[in-house]
């Protein structure tokens, strides 16, 4: 059976530097400031640094299949439809 996952981590260590373009030359770097720890701690982003030239910036450990687009899109979809039922709901019980 195929695998049906829309959203999937993924291993920035193995891809390639932005920068220079080398391989396997990536690695985690270690926070330097307030808001370096916030973007690690609350998003899918880690900062890295390329041990060739030097290169330090952010790469994203989540990867978005083809399908990924349509799923989130039904779910926002959902979420509204349910809110605003909700919404009617309770506007009839509570005036």
């Amino acid at each position: 059976m195929r695998n049906k996952r829309s959203v999937f981590r993924k291993n920035p260590l193995f891809e390639k530097c932005p920068s220079c373009g080398n391989y396997n030359t990536l690695h985690r770097s270690h926070a330097r400031s307030l808001r370096e720890r916030l973007v690690k701690n609350f998003t899918p982003y880690k900062k890295y640094r390329c041990g060739q030239c030097g290169w330090r910036g952010y790469r994203s450990t989540l990867n978005f299949s083809r399908g990924s687009a349509k799923v989130i899109i039904f779910y926002i979809g959902l979420i509204v439809v349910v809110a605003w039922l909700v919404k009617q709901i309770l506007g009839r019980f509570m005036p």
